[in-house]
Parts: C-alpha cells; structure tokens; sequence
C-alpha cells in the first residue's frame, strides 16, 4: 500500500470511529468526478497568485503539497492563512461539477464531523468546481482579477474554516456578507477592488430578448488630484450558462 505523505502543516489521526484520518485538500477518489492534471495546475497557479508561494502542486495528482513551496515577496498574508488552516484543521476533497446546472463556479458540502481519540474533532467538506462557468465571464480586467478561480476557492474555504454563511434575501443584493468580507481583505491586500454585493444583478441587455445577464460590482478608492475617488469596475456572465 503506497501512502502520500502529508502535506506541510497536515494532521493525521485516528478517529473514535476507527477510521484514519487526515487534514489536507484532496482530490476526488471517484473517477467521474476526479480532477485532470489540467484542472489541478489551474487550482495550484490560482493560489500561487492570491497566496505569493511559488511550487504550490498536487502531489500525484491527488494532494495539495506545500512542502516545496518558496516565497515570492508578493501576495496576501490573509490569503496564506486561510490555506495554512484549511490544510491543518479541515479534510477537503475537491470534485469536477463543470457543465453542471446546479453549480454557479464553486460550492462547499459539509461532509461529516469526526471526533478523534485526542478530544478534538476534524470536519470534512467536498467542494464542488464548476470550471466551466469561468469562460463565460466578461468585464473590466481589474474585475476579473478579483473574481478568478483562486478568490472563489478562497470563498469557499472560508466556509470551512471560519464557519461563515453567505447573506439571504435583500441582505446579499447591497452587501458582500461575512465570507466575501474576509475575501475582499485579500483583494485590499492585493490591491485589487473589492466586491459590494453578494448576490448578482441581473442585467436585460434588450427588452426584445430573455436573454439575461449576471453582474457584480467591485470598487476601489483611488486618489485623484490629492482628492479621493472611487472607482467602479463590472464582471458579468451569461445567466443561461452560468445558474446564478
């Protein structure tokens, strides 16, 4: 039996249950839902954007390794964090959802909660990509920026680690809520606009057509002749294709 070594920071133990247990972010076991090589060097170079490290990979395409990683001078503090504490305190399995109707890029699924001989407990999450679903966004290449693979695996994660739920109702059409708030301290960091809203407007380019348009609102204070200006920037997608 070949046996993967942790990742740096990953925790391994045996549960009250007898199952053997370990911290870390998988990839899928089942073969219909396994992340390609492809998808798993996106995930890896999205993080190496939004965390700085350089060398983050999949270790035989099946987990996320750190141990190799180096410095770069560049990304966010807030950002490492949270993927230091998802890889030390959660067990997360990543699975390919693309072309799925009920998956808007990305969600996290609580699994199980398992209690281990030592007294403290390890949750396990599966989460859901839609990769598919990020061809189809459009708009200010400074939206972009801070809407890409890796600021919604930071979402997602965020959900796991911190134990935050998105805003319901009118609360999410006017304020980001309590998972893009974390996330919009990475983008600050990175100096990128951060998200105003949760939930997405919809947009009818023509009153002639169903056809309907998803868009976010990002921001960012700029300094303009010594005074200050807020800039607004736009991402969209195709609400036919992308379910949110």
């Amino acid at each position: 039996m070949l046996l993967l070594m942790p990742a740096r920071g990953a925790v391994s133990a045996l549960a009250e249950s007898g199952v053997f247990i370990r911290t870390g972010i998988f990839n899928s076991a089942d073969g219909a839902r396994r992340l390609s090589r492809e998808k798993l060097d996106l995930i890896s170079a999205s993080l190496e954007r939004v965390t700085g490290w350089r060398g983050i990979h999949f270790e035989d395409d099946a987990v996320l390794c750190l141990r190799e990683t180096r410095e770069s001078g560049t990304g966010s503090a807030t950002a490492r964090a949270l993927v230091l504490k998802a890889m030390r305190t959660t067990a997360i399995t990543l699975e390919d959802h693309s072309r799925s109707l009920r998956i808007a890029f990305a969600a996290i699924r609580r699994d199980a909660l398992y209690h281990l001989t030592s007294g403290k407990a390890i949750p396990t999450f599966t989460l859901l990509l839609d990769f598919d679903d990020f061809q189809y966004l459009a708009g200010h290449p400074e939206a972009l920026a801070a809407f890409d693979l890796g600021f919604v695996l930071l979402h997602e994660l965020v959900h796991a680690v911190e134990d935050r739920r998105d805003p319901i109702g009118r609360r999410g059409a006017s304020e980001p809520g309590d998972c893009e708030t974390i996330v919009n301290e990475v983008r600050r960091e990175l100096g990128l606009p951060v998200r105003t809203h949760y939930h997405s407007e919809r947009v009818i380019p023509s009153l002639l057509s169903d056809f309907s348009l998803g868009r976010l609102r990002f921001e960012r204070v700029v300094e303009r002749a010594g005074k200050p200006r807020i800039e607004v920037y736009f991402v969209q997608w195709p609400k036919n294709f992308v379910i949110r």
